[in-house]
């Protein structure tokens, strides 16, 4: 130091500027690379959580725990065969909801669950040539019957306000009709049989929820949403539609694997799913689909607070012969 009699200032302004340019430019780059790396991993597990799928209870479980297995029985006879709507195989599809339904009647009691059917004669509906929907008027006539099973909660005498005759029950809402093209286990069969179960295991459950819950199986969903509309604006609206304040339509668009929240009407029904689902999942991209095309339609119309649940994954099996039990996940009917 005393040799070259320099100055520490002299040494650190010979560094080249550029030398330090290149350094703040890797740490730049590194911090980027962290960051691209931490996004990915989240990603990652993201999309393994997404398609991660529960272990199925099978069917020795006791009546008021749910069981995929016992669900996969009601899935097994509703998606035996194509069930379109006005066909023979869409009435076998009906009678053996209603007769399920009915023997959970009989074995509890209709002070704890009720079923009734709402058959109406219509030929405004849509009907299929080549392969697609056409719209027709006028049509044949043709039968829809709409099943709804009422499982009854504590306090079923004050559930329907006489004033505003509007009633604070949930209503669980799907469609058991389907399309020619295929058995339709997904759309919307894993649906049906999921709420058969579930009426089975609120019915003998031990611990009886205060509010009603209306499970609707309608008709006709794939034909103009006839069942639903019919069932709530019809020249008759059933009884019973004055009853639920809250909708949750289950209706998927894919062979399924988790479903996942595709819109929520409201702030109220929003929060609620967030609130009481164990693991909720929502999208934004699940906007793409286009809802308009299900019964949530007119849930919204008749100012319920609806919720509208569907699988996405597989969609290209939508509406096709590879709708079957074979395609439908491993665990999906539980997630529901």
């Amino acid at each position: 130091w005393r040799d070259t009699k320099l100055a520490p200032t002299s040494i650190v302004a010979r560094v080249p500027p550029i030398a330090i340019f290149d350094i703040q430019r890797r740490q730049s780059y590194f911090i980027f690379a962290t960051l691209i790396a931490l996004s990915m991993l989240c990603i990652i597990i993201g999309w393994i959580e997404i398609f991660r799928m529960p272990q199925v209870i099978d069917a020795t479980a006791d009546a008021y725990v749910f069981s995929e297995e016992r669900a996969r029985v009601h899935l097994t006879e509703i998606a035996q065969r194509p069930h379109p709507f006005d066909s023979e195989d869409n009435e076998r599809v009906a009678n053996y909801i209603i007769s399920y339904a009915t023997s959970l009647q009989d074995r509890y009691g209709s002070d704890v669950i009720e079923v009734q059917t709402q058959n109406i004669t219509t030929n405004e509906y849509k009907y299929y040539d080549d392969d697609q929907y056409v719209e027709s008027t006028p049509n044949e006539q043709a039968d829809i019957v709409n099943v709804a099973v009422l499982v009854k909660g504590t306090n079923y005498e004050n559930n329907l306000d006489a004033e505003n005759r509007t009633g604070s029950a949930i209503m669980v809402s799907c469609h058991y009709d389907g399309v020619p093209y295929g058995p339709a286990a997904s759309d919307d069969g894993i649906s049906c049989a999921t709420m058969l179960e579930m009426t089975s295991v609120l019915s003998s459950s031990p611990t009886k929820l205060q509010r009603d819950v209306l499970f609707l199986f309608v008709d006709a969903e794939e034909v103009g949403m006839v069942g639903s509309t019919i069932f709530f604006e019809g020249e008759s609206p059933h009884p019973w539609s004055l009853l639920p304040s809250v909708a949750i339509n289950l209706d998927n668009r894919g062979v399924c694997g988790k479903q996942v929240l595709e819109k929520a009407n409201s702030a109220y029904a929003a929060e609620s799913y967030f609130k009481y689902v164990v693991h909720p999942k929502a999208f934004s991209f699940t906007e793409w689909y286009d809802i308009n095309l299900s019964d949530a339609v007119v849930y919204e119309r008749n100012r319920l607070h609806t919720i509208s649940l569907g699988c996405w994954s597989g969609s290209w099996a939508h509406h096709s012969s590879y709708d079957d039990i074979e395609h439908v996940s491993t665990g999906s009917l539980h997630l529901l």
